[in-house]
Parts: structure tokens; sequence; C-alpha cells
């Protein structure tokens, strides 16, 4: 039997969410007293941050948002009363999307029968009781109070004006936001209307705090100026609002194009269309031609964005605007820990017996595995490191308590992403300066992009690159081992090794094998926690294999794996993989012309080329503007 060597060193995986929380605020500045406002006393909070107490799932989520974490960059294992409660969740926020009120009511009655609900818990539920109320027509008065008792449970202090610049997370500066939306009225007096102006501004001061990272941000940032924005154009277009809004409204915009998501994306485009129409009407009344025009060109720019957008949705089945805000809710990248276990084990080869020996009986395994049984946090970590995984239920792709540090790996994440090589290498030297390299995770995601930043360089050769990247693989599992499961876990990391693996083989054959794998792997958790629950490494992985299947003819699969991603990124806001999905249709259709096979789906290339620039443009991907306007250059000499 094969088992992980992990290197014997004094220094063993200790870090620990107490440990990257209390780095975390101690970087910020941040007082104990000022993050535990609301959630808990001081005294606990002192317990949670020294490690006595280990909190529950939503609390640690709070937390982390409260540090202006976006939790997206994380992975998290649950107890299993956890998973039951965030099952429970997640199927109430799938329930919202489908519009199946009656489903969402239901669940939210079975969700407030349990017992021992926190006061996270309590929020979240008056949070989807106002969604459904507001969505059900019901009483604008009825709506207000739930939003104040939401409001009231974390950020009592709000109510009575006690506090100035709160810590707040996203969902909780969203249900101040209701709050002071639903205390609107026609026939505002003046006084009213600049009243709701500052409380607005209010909101944006506690969002631009200078912790909170630009995923945090991109929750709630363009709400509050989509908001913003609505407000004034109904209630006062007085040159210095418009002017004031038009400032706002681009800041979210920006702030979407620099995170690749879509919340209220099109909303704003069209108030910023409107915004600009109002200042164009105020330049024609003093006659400013050079400045009408250059606002008329901005106005167009924001059009043509808007309604490929648009389009983009409405062909795909999909509503373009924002009718929920499910987005702050999805608990993503969360495994149980029973399912973690059993899998891996089964993955080495392991039984109950020999991963048990030494750590904890055979049966309190098999109970922690049937998720009968809470799992004590010690024992959890001994499992876990006997079977090469982090010992810590909420962690980073890397290891680190160095708040400057995760903040680098992510760097590094989006530089690779948008093709900057040099820029790159700069940083996996300093990420690597940074981090404790005895840690067998930290090893394998510095391995693994050297790898590929030497393999897109050209310094290695195919046989050189795979043999990296399985070494880099091998510090925590073999792929032998995953080749040879029924059942299996893996980290994002791992399945980002088993990504460049396949997305550098030659051999059509050992390609498909890839593919096969790679497919089974993301369909196995599709099939168990949904593809929200995922999203990002299943887009990642399902918009390569897509364009894989394509390269070696399989025209059908290829279009309907990218549809999929398609329509599952269009739904949950994300606009990073959608021009590869349209672009990857449109290279098959290609393929089907050239090769006289049949064809189900008809595209104009040109008109198609342009689609991919202007999503290119939108996000920002300057590389791919680049490789498509080519395109359309040689397909315009066709």
């Amino acid at each position: 039997m094969e088992y992980i060597e992990i290197e014997e060193t004094e220094e063993k995986d200790e870090i620990n969410f107490h440990g990257v929380l209390c780095a975390m605020r101690q970087f910020h500045n941040i007082t104990l007293t000022d993050l535990a406002e609301g959630l808990c006393s001081e005294s606990e909070m002192k317990r949670i941050e020294s490690g006595e107490r280990y909190p529950e799932k939503l609390m640690r989520d709070r937390l982390m948002e409260r540090m202006g974490v976006s939790g997206e960059s994380y992975e998290d294992y649950l107890q299993p009363d956890e998973q039951e409660k965030w099952q429970l969740r997640q199927n109430i926020l799938n329930s919202i999307i489908a519009k199946e009120y009656e489903n969402v009511e239901r669940y939210l009655l079975e969700y407030e029968a349990m017992e021992k609900q926190s006061k996270i818990e309590h929020q979240f539920i008056l949070a989807m009781w106002l969604w459904l109320y507001k969505q059900t027509q019901k009483p604008k008065e009825l709506c207000f109070e739930i939003a104040k008792k939401a409001v009231s449970l974390t950020m009592p202090k709000i109510i009575t004006g006690d506090v100035k610049e709160p810590l707040l997370s996203a969902q909780e500066l969203n249900l101040l936001l209701e709050y002071i939306a639903l205390k609107t009225y026609d026939g505002l007096s003046e006084h009213e209307i600049q009243w709701h102006i500052q409380q607005y501004e209010y909101i944006l001061t506690c969002i631009e705090k200078p912790h909170i990272d630009p995923l945090a941000k991109a929750k709630i940032f363009p709400k509050v100026a989509y908001y913003i924005c609505n407000f004034i154009l109904e209630n006062d277009k007085s040159y210095k609002n418009i002017q004031k809004a038009i400032r706002i409204c681009n800041q979210a915009i920006e702030l979407l194009r620099d995170t690749k998501k879509g919340y209220y994306f099109i909303e704003l485009l069209e108030q910023k269309y409107q915004l600009l129409q109002e200042l164009i009407l105020y330049f024609q009344s003093k006659k400013e031609q050079d400045k009408i025009e250059k606002l008329q060109i901005i106005q167009q720019e924001a059009k043509e964005w808007a309604d490929v957008l648009k389009q983009l949705y409405e062909e795909n089945g999909v509503y373009p605007y924002m009718e929920n805000d499910c987005h702050l809710y999805w608990e993503r990248n969360s495994i149980a820990i029973g399912d973690a276990i059993k899998a891996r084990r089964e993955m080495l080869g392991m039984s109950r017996k020999e991963l048990a020996e030494g750590i904890c009986s055979e049966r309190t395994l098999m109970r922690m595995e049937l998720k009968q049984k809470k799992s004590q946090l010690p024992i959890v970590r001994e499992l876990f490191e006997k079977m090469g995984l982090c010992a810590e239920y909420t962690r980073a792709r890397v290891i680190t308590t160095d708040f400057e540090t995760l903040q680098l790996s992510e760097k590094l994440t989006t530089s690779m992403n948008n093709y900057e090589a040099e820029k790159s290498k700069q940083l996996a030297d300093e990420l690597e300066r940074r981090l404790c390299m005895t840690l067998p995770y930290n090893k394998q995601v510095l391995m693994r992009v050297r790898a590929s930043l030497e393999w897109d360089d050209g310094k290695l050769s195919e046989e050189a690159f795979i043999c990296k990247v399985k070494k880099a693989l091998g510090y925590t599992i073999s792929l032998d081992q995953i080749w040879n499961a029924e059942n299996r876990y893996l980290t994002d990391e791992e399945i980002v090794c088993i990504f460049n693996l396949a997305s550098s083989v030659s051999d059509k054959t050992e390609k498909k094998r890839y593919i096969e794998l790679l497919l089974e792997i993301c369909n196995g958790y599709i099939e168990k926690y949904g593809f929200s629950a995922h999203i990002s490494i299943l887009a990642f992985t399902l918009t390569g294999v897509a364009s894989w299947l394509g390269n070696i003819g399989e025209f059908d699969d290829s279009d309907a794996l990218s549809n999929i991603v398609f329509k599952e990124c269009l739904m949950h806001n994300r606009l990073f993989d959608i021009q590869d999905s349209l672009y990857n249709n449109l290279w098959n259709y290609k393929q089907r012309l050239l090769h006289n096979l049949p064809i189900h789906t008809t595209y104009n290339e040109q008109q198609e080329l342009k689609k991919c620039i202007l999503l290119a443009k939108i996000t920002k991907r300057t590389t791919l503007v680049r490789f498509f306007e080519k395109k359309l250059d040689e397909s315009s000499q066709d």
C-alpha cells in the first residue's frame, strides 16, 4: 500500500483559522471590540482568536467577511450538523433562483424549526423572508419591519445611531441598504432626499475601507451604487448630484470589470447611459458642443456593452437583471468532513483500521465517515495529515498566517490568468521567500506555478513539464491513486495539477484519458453538491475540457459542455469564462464546416468575434483582446 510521504520537520502544519484571523486583524489594526460588535462578547472573541473555541461555519464566514475577505478564495470543511444546515441554506438559495416561492417558504419554515439557531442564522432567515415578501408584493411596512429586525440582530447600535463607521460584512451592509431603501416614500421633501443620499453614502464609506478586498467589495458596492443612482434619477437630477452619481456608477463598473463579476452590471451600464443623457441636456443648455460629443461617445459604449450582455443572457434563457441577493449568501467550496475522509482514505487504499491507528478508534472513524458524529478538531487534524490533506477546516490555497502573503498569492493567480509572464515570475519568487516551504501544500503550489511559467515560456519539453507537475501533485497524492479511485476527494490545487497535465499531453489517447478523469471528478462534485457550490474550479476545469474535446474532434460534446458552463456563469454573474465558451463554440462550428460535418447552429464568424473582443475588453483581458482581433483580421481577409 502506498502512503503519502510528509517530510519530518520541526515546523508542522500548524496554520489554523484562529491564527489567520488574528494575523489579519492585527495587520489591519482592527480591535477585538470592533470585530466582535453585535456578534459576540469581546471575551468570546478572545477565546476564538486564542484557539480555545472553534466557531461554527456561519460565524467563521462572518468574521472573515468583516475582515474584508471574500470566501471564494477558501475551501471549508463542514461538521455533520453544519452540513445539514449548509444544505438547507443552499436549497433555499436554489429555490429563490428558480423562483419556486412555495419551496422557499417550506425550506425557511424547516430552518426555523431547527434547534439552536445562532444570531447569524436568524439574520439569514429574515433576509430570505424579506426577499420572499418583496417578490410577493407584501406591504412595504411589513418588509421594513423585517429589515429593521434583521439589522438589529448584529448591528443594534446602527438602529440607535450609537456607532459611526462599523465593521460590517457584505450581508450586513445589504440589509442596512434595504432598511434605508424601505424608508423611502412618494413626495419626499428636499431635506429627506438629502438624508437618504447621505445614508447611501454612509454605506459606501463602510465599504470603501482599505482592508476590504476587491472580490468582497464587488459583492455589495455595485448594488449600493445602483440604489444611489436610481434614487438620484428619481428624486433629484441636479447637476451636482448627477455628477456624483456618474462618479459612483463608474467606480462600480470598474470594480466589476477588475473582478470579472456581473452583479448589477447591466443595470449600471443603463443607468450610466441615463445619467450621461442628463449631463448632455445640461450642456445643451450651455451650448457646449465639444463636451456633448465626448459624452455621446462614452454613452454609446455603455449602450453597446449593455446590449451585448443582454443578448447573451437572453439567448441562454437567463434573465439579464439582478433579481435576488443570492450571490451574497452562496457558501462556496464547502465539503463535509466525513465525505473528504472517506473518499481520501479509499483513494489511498487504506482501511479504516489503518487510518485510525494511533489516532482514534475504528468505530469513531466509521461514525465520522457516516456523518453520525461531530468530529473533534485534533482528531481531524491528525487524520487529514496522515492522508496528505491540510489539517485545517478553513484554508486558502497556500498555507500561511501572513495576510500580505495571502494577498500576494491572489495577485499571482490574477497575473497568471492575465498571461503576465514576467510579473508572475516576480510574484512567484516573492511568494516563495515568504512561505514556509517545508509544508507540502506550499511546495505543491510553487512547483506547479513555476513549471507552468517555464512551459509557457518554452523552456520545458512536454516530458519535463509533465514530470514536474506529477512531482508537485505527489506532495499530497500520487496520480496513480487518483486514476484508480472510484470515490474521489481532491483539493482545488490538486485538480489544477491534473488540469495542467491534461493541457500539456499531445497524445490523443492520453488526452482523452485525462479528459475522462476530469469529467468524472467534476461530475462527482456536481452530483453531490451542485454546480454553484464549486463554480470557480468547475467553470475553470470544464472550460478547458470543452476546448480539448473540440481539439480531438468531439464537437457535439464540446458544444454541450461549453453551453452548460456558459449558462452557469451567466446565472452566477461570472464574466471571466464566457468569452472562452463563446469562442469555443465558434471554433467548433468552423471545424464542422471544414470537415463537412452536420451543422446544428449557424454562426456569423465576424459578429461572434466582435462579441468576444467586447467581452474581453469588458473584463480587461488584453491578451485575449489581441488574440480575437487577430482572428477578426484573418476572417476579414478570407
